[in-house]
């Protein structure tokens, strides 16, 4: 087998850097999944299948890697601390002061809504499983990176009163989908 090692170029189906891919795997094995997490991100899985082109592709790529290498959370284990579906979160990309409020939601909308992180989108495919505290590489529609940081969790959307703040991540680099 041939040593892709120094291999630098396009690889994969997405045309992602094997440094790239090597970071996406990284920040994938430091996430931990809830169970309803896992059933969610699979069926939106299926969808960037079918797609396979652009935005939605590298969607599904980001979680692909977390469904093979995330940690498991039991069905009795607590999520604390850590980033689940209908968790409203604060959220920084690149160091941005003050954090970033919003709902990372299973939802897929048509349109950008303020406040609400689909997880089918880069960022909020990036975020779930992620831990207070955590910085992860953010990818970008370009097949770059940045960095995003959770910040903090606030519970979930049934426990408190999502503010309604403008996403101000949508259209620096197509984090959000369109």
């Amino acid at each position: 087998m041939k040593d892709m090692s120094e291999h630098r170029g396009p690889v994969g189906p997405n045309d992602l850097s094997v440094e790239v891919m090597g970071r996406l795997h990284w920040a994938a094995r430091r996430s931990w999944l809830a169970p309803q997490d896992v059933d969610m991100m699979q069926r939106h899985l299926e969808h960037c299948e079918t797609q396979r082109s652009g935005v939605t592709a590298l969607i599904g790529e980001i979680l692909r890697q977390k469904l093979s290498q995330a940690g498991r959370l039991g069905a009795e284990a607590s999520s604390e601390g850590i980033a689940t579906g209908n968790t409203v979160l604060g959220y920084r990309l690149c160091g941005d002061q003050p954090p970033i409020i919003a709902r990372l939601s299973y939802r897929v909308r048509l349109r950008e809504e303020p406040g609400v992180v689909p997880l089918r989108s880069l960022l909020g495919a990036t975020l779930i499983g992620m831990a207070v505290g955590e910085t992860a590489p953010l990818l970008l529609s370009d097949g770059s990176l940045t960095e995003v940081t959770l910040s903090d969790l606030h519970g979930s959307a049934r426990e408190c009163r999502v503010v309604r703040l403008p996403v101000a991540a949508a259209g620096r680099g197509g984090i959000l989908p369109a």
